[in-house]
């Protein structure tokens, strides 16, 4: 790495990750999901809390940098063969869009995003618990991370690694030799 932190690629030698890249993209997911959150409980409660202004603030960037910062490593993979461009960039995504999409679509409750989201929300707003609606809305937000990652822990000690990674029928291209379950490139 240089002294600014950019990944140096020498001849085809694997690039190192970016920490301020998988950050960013960090920040941009959490705010997708505080967005599903904050909205899903004030449209229940028929009121908007502090949080709002945050995520109407956030709306114009959220997404779009996500892509962006996904893009920055473009000339890094272009120049692969079809085949291996293809496999990672197509079939990898759509493997787990399919998938994913299932599951949600299996077990979704009407008008539930997330089943930790719903449940909470539903459970405060009934409960009276937590009167404010900005502070119930963080809730639901921590509520849907720390309920992403107990569902990502229960799976992988299940064993259904599918869920995280393609089985090898699905790879059009030789898989690369690394550690399992990381990002995509």
């Amino acid at each position: 790495m240089t002294a600014d932190r950019t990944p140096v690629v020498t001849g085809r030698n694997p690039p190192v990750r970016v920490d301020w890249v998988d950050y960013a993209k960090g920040i941009c997911i959490v705010m997708v999901v505080m967005m599903h959150s904050v909205l899903g409980v004030e449209l229940a409660a028929g009121q908007t809390g502090f949080t709002h202004p945050l995520v109407a603030f956030a709306k114009p960037f959220r997404m779009p940098d996500f892509f962006l910062i996904s893009g920055l490593f473009l000339p890094l993979v272009i120049d692969r063969d079809w085949r291996t461009y293809l496999d990672r960039k197509v079939v990898h995504f759509a493997y787990f869009y399919v998938l994913w999409v299932t599951i949600q679509f299996t077990f979704k409750a009407p008008a539930a995003f997330f089943l930790p989201m719903a449940a909470t929300r539903t459970l405060l707003l009934r409960s009276g618990f937590i009167p404010d609606v900005g502070i119930m809305s963080l809730v639901v937000t921590l509520v849907a991370l720390v309920g992403a990652l107990a569902i990502w822990r229960v799976a992988l000690k299940m064993g259904a690694r599918f869920l995280f990674e393609r089985p090898d029928a699905f790879w059009i291209a030789p898989k690369k030799a690394g550690a399992a379950l990381q990002a995509a490139e």
